[in-house]
C-alpha cells in the first residue's frame, strides 16, 4: 500500500513540475521571474543612489574643510558668518543665508581690512563700503574712530536682498556705512 502512495506522489510531483509548479493558483516560475525583475530594479536604483552620493560626499568634505579653516570667532551680531583671521590682521569671511549651523547657502564671500571708522581709513579699492566694529556693530551703532574692519562683500550668485536684487560680483550696495571725516 505504501509503495502505491509513493508512486502516486511521484506521478503528481512529475505532473506538478511539468505544469510549472502551480500552487495555490499561482505559477511559481512566474512569481520567481517577478521577484527577479524586482531585484534587478532595486540593484539599478542602488547604483543610481551610489552615483548620486559621490558629489554629495565631496560637498560634505569641502564644507567640513571650510568649517575647519574658518574657525575664528565672528562678532556676536554676525551669527551668519564664518571668519578666518589672517596673520597680517585682515579677515576673510563667508556670509551665509542664516546662522552657521542651519544655513543652506553661501550668499557672499569677502574680506576685511583693519582700520578705524573714519574716512581716512576707508580703503580706496572698490567695494569697501561697509564698516564693522571689532566687537560688533556697524553704521550708526559705531562711534567715529572705533577700531574694526572695512569689509567688501562679493556675491557668489544672484538673489534678492533687503536693499534689492543682487548679482554675482562686488556688492557695493551691501549696507554702506559712510564714514565720518
Amino acid at each position: 500500500m505504501s509503495s502505491k502512495i509513493i508512486a502516486i506522489a511521484l506521478v503528481f510531483l512529475v505532473i506538478g513540475a511539468g505544469a510549472g509548479y502551480v500552487i495555490n493558483g499561482m505559477n511559481v516560475n512566474g512569481k520567481i521571474s517577478e521577484k527577479q525583475t524586482e531585484v534587478n530594479s532595486l540593484r539599478s536604483e542602488i547604483a543610481t543612489l551610489q552615483a548620486t552620493s559621490i558629489p554629495l560626499e565631496k560637498d560634505a568634505g569641502l564644507w567640513r574643510q571650510l568649517r575647519a579653516t574658518y574657525t575664528d570667532k565672528a562678532p556676536p551680531d554676525m551669527p551668519d558668518h564664518l571668519v578666518k583671521m589672517l596673520s597680517d590682521g585682515k579677515i576673510l569671511f563667508i556670509h551665509l543665508d542664516g546662522p552657521v549651523d542651519t544655513a543652506k547657502n553661501i550668499l557672499w564671500i569677502g574680506d576685511g581690512i583693519p582700520g578705524k571708522f573714519i574716512k581716512a581709513d576707508q580703503p580706496k579699492e572698490a567695494g569697501y563700503v561697509h564698516f564693522h566694529g571689532m566687537n560688533g556693530g556697524h553704521g550708526p551703532a559705531v562711534a567715529p574712530g572705533t577700531q574694526g574692519f572695512w569689509v567688501r562683500h562679493i556675491a557668489v550668485k544672484e538673489f534678492d536682498a533687503p536693499w534689492g536684487h543682487v548679482t554675482s560680483g562686488i556688492d557695493t550696495n551691501f549696507m554702506p556705512t559712510p564714514p565720518p571725516e
